[in-house]
């Protein structure tokens, strides 16, 4: 049987020995996100907005212009680096901080991109439009024998500890 990918092949080698990832890793490795986004695009937008606005005092229109397009210039230099992760070790930063891995629930495989990425996107939607959605997602994690939200329920997911 011929595997399609290294990772495939890697993981199937340590899953046997895995478990289910602590609902703390999972917090940490969002909220590490959340946090790495904000502090990147917030230090690329001061930086470079001080050198603007000191260069163009005279303009403030154009610095001003100039610090949304360096914000929306971190914004897609920090997903960059997040898809750059998702391509190559299906994971994000944070995930891949705290070590844990998003796997198929029945076939204990990682999951394909095209897969994990609309996991992350649905999940990043419904909580930014439906704010109770978080709380609901949260009891599910810590009341759920298997550890699973409701993103993990909707793409037949859940999330290990990976060694």
């Amino acid at each position: 049987m011929r595997l399609e990918n290294k990772l495939d092949a890697e993981f199937s080698k340590t899953f046997s020995n895995t478990a289910v990832a602590k609902p703390t890793k999972r917090i940490w490795a969002v909220l590490f996100n959340i946090v790495t986004l904000n502090v990147w695009v917030f230090l690329i937008a001061l930086v470079n907005g001080s050198i603007i606005s000191v260069l163009t005092h005279l303009n403030e229109d154009f610095a001003n212009e100039m610090l949304i397009v360096l914000v929306i210039l971190g914004c897609v230099s920090f997903w960059g680096m997040q898809f750059y992760f998702v391509f190559t070790r299906r994971q994000t930063l944070g995930k891949w901080l705290m070590k844990i891995q998003v796997v198929d629930c029945h076939s204990r495989m990682p999951v394909s991109v095209g897969r994990y990425l609309g996991r992350e996107c649905v999940e990043a939607l419904l909580y930014l439009f439906f704010f109770p959605l978080v709380v609901f997602s949260l009891i599910m994690l810590f009341r759920n024998t298997q550890r699973r939200t409701l993103s993990d329920l909707l793409f037949s997911s859940c999330v290990i500890e990976k060694t």
